[in-house]
């Protein structure tokens, strides 16, 4: 199964709109990864490079889903498997 995270966006005085979910998404994440046997992040943000060493460290496998324009070569280099939108490979 899956759980869906939902977070409310926070306006600034300034008008400028936010709903960074980064920690949430990492703590989250580095929890399952000693129940689970794949953690499954989709983004291609290399900002979770270390994330997925982690999880990986924690015993499980880290798949990586994102769209080309987005994909990160040392996020994809560090997974264990990448679906880049619908093609499939393995690092």
């Amino acid at each position: 199964g899956f759980l869906v995270r939902r977070k409310a966006i926070h306006e600034r005085p300034d008008g400028f709109r936010k709903a960074s979910w980064e920690i949430g998404i990492a703590v989250e994440a580095l929890q399952c990864a000693t129940k689970c046997d794949v953690v499954v992040l989709v983004t291609g943000d290399p900002d979770f490079t270390p994330l997925v060493e982690e999880i990986s460290a924690r015993g499980a496998l880290c798949e990586i889903a994102c769209f080309p324009e987005v994909a990160a070569q040392p996020l994809l280099q560090k997974a264990d498997y990448v679906n880049v939108l619908g093609r499939d490979h393995l690092y």
